[in-house]
This record gives C-alpha cells, sequence and structure tokens, in this order.
C-alpha cells in the first residue's frame, strides 16, 4: 500500500517518526555508525563541560586570586603549584584551559566530518535502493510511470530525505552539546541558567509553532512542482528537433520558469524562517545579559565574583548559540522535507532484490518454444489484446509477424520476452514450462537468452565497443568477440573507417552515427550477449530502403544462427522469414 500522510495517524505523521520509519532501510552498518555517530556526540559534550567549567576559575584567578585561596576545592591545587613560583597555577589554568579548548575542538570537527561523511554514505545507499526500486518494477508499471516522476524522486525526494537525515544527525549533536552547556552553566550559576534557559526556550517555542505549519505546507507544495520541473525539462531536450522546427523554446522555458519558480519561492521562504531565528535570539541574549547587569546594579550586587560569573555566561552563550541555532534549522529542516521524507519511504519501501538466491544458469533451448492458449490483457481494461493464442516455433527458424497497429504484434513480443505475464497459459521452452515454479527465478534465467532490436534503439553516450558489450566496464569487454560480433554484423568495415575505431564515442543516444549503424550496433549486442532469440520490432521500419537493404543482409548473415521473430508491417522485409505470422483481433493466422 502506498503510504500518504492520510492514511498515518497524527502521532506516525509527523517528521520524527518519518525518519525513523527511514531509518528501518539502511543497511546494519549505517544503523551501527549512526550510533558511533552519537558517541563521538557524546564525547564532545564531555569535553565541552570541562571547556566552560574551567573558565571559571580562569576568570576568578585573573580577576581576584584571593578567592582562589579561600576556595576548599581549588585552595590545595593553588598552593601545590604556587610552592613552585608565583603564578604556576595561574600557567596551569591557562595551559588545562588551551589543552581541553584545544580537544574539544578536535572532537568537534571530527564529529562534524563523520555526521557529513555518514550523511552523504546513506545518501548514496538510499539512491542506489531507489534506482532499483524502479528499475526492478514491473514492465506493465514502468511503462504507466512518467520517468520524469521518477527522476524527480531520486534528484527531489531522496536527495531531500538524505538532507533531513543529516539534519537530524546534527540535530542530535547539538542537543547533546546544549544540554551539557546547560549543565555546565547551571553549576557556576543556578538561577541566572535557568532564568535564561527558560526564556530562550519559551522564544524557541514559538517561533516554532509559527513556523511549522509554514514549512510542512511549503514542502508540499515542492514536492508537487517538482515532477512539472522535470517534465517540461526533460521533454524539452528529448524533442529537440520539434522544439526547433515548431518554434517552441518559449513554450518549454516558460512552462519551465513557472514551476521552478514557484519552488525557488516556496524554498526561498522555508530559508528565511530557518535562518531568521539566529537573528531573533542573539537579539534575545544579548537583551538577557544587559538585564543581568542591571539586576545586579539594582541589587547592588556587584563585585568581582560577579563579573567573573557574568564573563562565563557570556562564553557559555556565545558557545550555546551556535547549538540551538542548529537545533532550530535542523527540526526546521525535518519539516521542511517532511514531504519528501513520505516520498522517499513510497519508493523504497517497493524496493526488492529480484535477483537473490536466483540460480544463474540459462534455460536450455534446443529445440523448440511453444505458446499454449496465451490470452492477455491490460490491467483495468476489460478487451483482450490476445486470445488463446497457440504458437510454435523451432530453433533456428526466422518468423515473420505482421497486423495492423493494435493487432497486437509487440504485446506477443513483450510476453515471448516475459516483460509482459499473460493473464493464462503456457509458455515452454523445450519441455520447461516457464510458467511453472519459481516464476521471477525462471523469468530472470530465460532472459539472458533473449535479445531486443526496437525501431529506436538505446544507445549510451560513451564507445562503440561499449555500447556492443552493453553494461560491461572496459576491463571486462572482450575485443576478440566484440570484432567477431562486428563482423557478423557487417558493421567492422565501418568500424575500422574511423580513426578511433572501436573506442569513437557515438554520442547522445548515437547521434553521431546513422539509423543503418545504430541497428547493426543493436545487433552486434545481441550477438555479444549470446542471445538464442532476437526481437526485431518494426527494426527497420524507420529506414530509407537502401538502408534497410542494407540492414537486412546484416540479418540475413547471422539467420539459422539465431532463432529470428521480425515484427514489421514492410511486407517486403519478410522474404528472408521462413514463416509469417499475422495477428488480427487478438487472433493468430498463419500464412
Amino acid at each position: 500500500m502506498r503510504i500518504t500522510e492520510n492514511n498515518l495517524n497524527k502521532k506516525s505523521s509527523n517528521s520524527l517518526s518519518l525518519l525513523i520509519n527511514l531509518y528501518k532501510y539502511l543497511s546494519f552498518k549505517r544503523k551501527l555508525q549512526i550510533w558511533v555517530n552519537l558517541l563521538l556526540a557524546l564525547l564532545n559534550a564531555v569535553f565541552e563541560i570541562f571547556s566552560i567549567g574551567i573558565i571559571f576559575p580562569l576568570l576568578n584567578i585573573v580577576i581576584n586570586p584571593q578567592e582562589i585561596e579561600s576556595n576548599k576545592y581549588l585552595a590545595p591545587i593553588y598552593n601545590l603549584f604556587n610552592s613552585y613560583g608565583e603564578n604556576y597555577f595561574l600557567y596551569f589554568i591557562v595551559i588545562s584551559t588551551l589543552l581541553i579548548v584545544s580537544i574539544s575542538l578536535l572532537v568537534k570537527l571530527l564529529n562534524l566530518k563523520y555526521t557529513i561523511k555518514l550523511a552523504q554514505n546513506i545518501g548514496t545507499d538510499l539512491c542506489k535502493s531507489a534506482l532499483n526500486s524502479y528499475l526492478n518494477k514491473s514492465y506493465v508499471e514502468l511503462k504507466n510511470t512518467n520517468s520524469a516522476d521518477m527522476i524527480a524522486g531520486i534528484n527531489k525526494n531522496i536527495e531531500g530525505s538524505i538532507i533531513a537525515l543529516e539534519s537530524f544527525l546534527q540535530l542530535v549533536t547539538s542537543s547533546v552539546l546544549a544540554i551539557s552547556i546547560f549543565i555546565a552553566l547551571l553549576l557556576i550559576s543556578k538561577n541566572i541558567t535557568l532564568i535564561a534557559f527558560s526564556t530562550i526556550l519559551i522564544v524557541y517555542y514559538f517561533l516554532s509553532i509559527y513556523s511549522k505549519k509554514r514549512l510542512t505546507k511549503n514542502s508540499n507544495k515542492i514536492v508537487l512542482n517538482e515532477p512539472f520541473r522535470q517534465k517540461y525539462l526533460q521533454e524539452s531536450l528529448q524533442g529537440i528537433r520539434d522544439v526547433i522546427l515548431s518554434d517552441l523554446q518559449d513554450f518549454f522555458v516558460l512552462n519551465f520558469g513557472k514551476y521552478d519558480s514557484y519552488m525557488r519561492v516556496f524554498t526561498a521562504s522555508n530559508g528565511f524562517i530557518v535562518n531568521s531565528a539566529r537573528y531573533i535570539i542573539e537579539f534575545i541574549v544579548l537583551v538577557l545579559i544587559c538585564l543581568i547587569i542591571i539586576s545586579f546594579l539594582l541589587l547592588d550586587n556587584v563585585n568581582i565574583n560577579s563579573f567573573a560569573v557574568l564573563g562565563t555566561f557570556a562564553i557559555g552563550c556565545q558557545k550555546l548559540l551556535p547549538s540551538l541555532q542548529t537545533i532550530f534549522r535542523m527540526l526546521s529542516n525535518l519539516r521542511g522535507f517532511k514531504y519528501q521524507i513520505l516520498e522517499a519511504i513510497n519508493i523504497l519501501s517497493t524496493n526488492k532484490d529480484n535477483k537473490l538466491n536466483i540460480k544463474r544458469e540459462d534455460i536450455k533451448f534446443d529445440k523448440y518454444i511453444s505458446l499454449n492458449k496465451i490470452s492477455f490483457k491490460y490491467p483495468y481494461s476489460e478487451k483482450l489484446i490476445l486470445n488463446e493464442i497457440n504458437f510454435k516455433f523451432k530453433k533456428g527458424e526466422c518468423i515473420g509477424i505482421k497486423g495492423v497497429s493494435g493487432a497486437g504484434k509487440s504485446t506477443f513480443a513483450d510476453i515471448i520476452m516475459t516483460l509482459l505475464t499473460p493473464d493464462n497459459g503456457e509458455y515452454f521452452v523445450d519441455n520447461f514450462n516457464i510458467f511453472d515454479g519459481n516464476l521471477e527465478e525462471n523469468i530472470f534465467r530465460w532472459r539472458k537468452s533473449i535479445a531486443h532490436v526496437p525501431q529506436e534503439i538505446f544507445i549510451a553516450d560513451t564507445t562503440i565497443a561499449e555500447n556492443i558489450a552493453f553494461g560491461l566496464s572496459k576491463d571486462e569487454i572482450n575485443y576478440k568477440k566484440i570484432i567477431s560480433c562486428a563482423e557478423q554484423s557487417k558493421l567492422l568495415d565501418f568500424i575500422n573507417s574511423l580513426p578511433n575505431k572501436f573506442e569513437t564515442i557515438v554520442g547522445e543516444n548515437g547521434s553521431l552515427l546513422s539509423g543503418g549503424q545504430r541497428q547493426r550496433i543493436a545487433i552486434a549486442r545481441a550477438l555479444y550477449k549470446n542471445a538464442q532469440i532476437l526481437i526485431l520490432d518494426e527494426a527497420t521500419s524507420s529506414l530509407d530502403s537502401e538502408t534497410e537493404n542494407s540492414v537486412i543482409e546484416s540479418i540475413k548473415n547471422i539467420k539459422g544462427k539465431v532463432t529470428i521473430i521480425f515484427i514489421t508491417h514492410r511486407l517486403n522485409t519478410l522474404n528472408i522469414c521462413d514463416r509469417i505470422i499475422e495477428f488480427k483481433n487478438g487472433k493468430l493466422l498463419e500464412n
């Protein structure tokens, strides 16, 4: 079930509860690292207590050394050090202060670096999980999902969740630090500390109440607008030819700008809310210090010790303010990214590794493939696209499929490729029924034997070699095999004519190649994969006659070596086929 705010109760729909839910999707290693981060925060807090605690005796000894001599705790230490010479105790306090402050600084930097690095590592894990979640959806789900939504899901929602998670880690660290500073100041002056902290907390409480609704509302607006922004950006680049020819640049820029502007307004509003609190609190603290000084004057309580207390309190506040501001900013971030966290959980909750514990060996195909009583209709539709189709073909055959648009040709090919699962029927490879037993495992093993050459080939913006050995890194490529595949697909002469040969970069989506060259790369890719079945779905439909004939020659060259299923509306291209079948109204007719 898709998680929404409506089907979460009020308690479990706040940002912290959503983060706890997100915590479930982290690996054991990352969970352990979060606890290590907490231990670093506690260590940081201990040194913070010492760094503030030592300030009071330092100021006291500078302002009033006699006060130290009368202190039953510090007097023995004072006398011990001063027995070696005058001011030795002062030197000891100064050196101790520098040492503690230095160690405290190192621990803070270590904690900060660890927190940021941990958040980014978690970010990588979540982005990979999100992409894995999308890529492992069923073919039908992917067809019904807008790619702009998927890209926005990773670029905005997962990234927003990572920022929220980093905010939470910093929130924990800053909260521990703030508590440690509070304890240290409490030991020095209980009354002043309680009054000051109470005032600051009340101000923060009202600021939090004011900002909560606006931050949550802005977060929702950002999530709603991001897919539209992504949509216009993506469509303008994908359809660049039509955009230029139809003079649509202004249309796409205007619509992209509209949604981008909405997002910037909401983001700016969140930024103002988060950062304005700092200046308000700084003002409140200055007012408090002034009021404390006035109270000392009015109560006639001004003495040397008062200045030491006030100085320590001022330094404590100087240390406390960044922590309090971080707490408020991080809480605001959590609220500001609430809906991104919600969407991230929805994405990650569907993630599954379909390849775990799956046999890796291919399903043997030695004799024939038989599809029996195959029926199929798309979800939310009552119309049968295929109606009890029976079809059998032998290994090495070249089968031609024709039919009008919407007759079921491509759907039938998708079922052969197991991209679609029929509502009923059997799928035999020799005597092995794909639809019996562990369906996911059988489908995974069988897909390794199938290659697909559609009308629009996917070509990566990389070298010819990496496009033929698609999905392999350069050090994994077998170049002898690539040369053989290029030769069989009649691509080798063209490659050898290029200055960089197999290392030639082909451009985005093969923009530096002709249509025929892209099709031949796809055929070479199928051969490199050791595909036993090659499905050509309107593979030559967009080519001119001369280029189409040259591609047909490439197909003839591999005919008999692989089983070929050739789907096309150009009847003359079916002359190379051993058999031709026709789809009509969901039924199969054989010519």
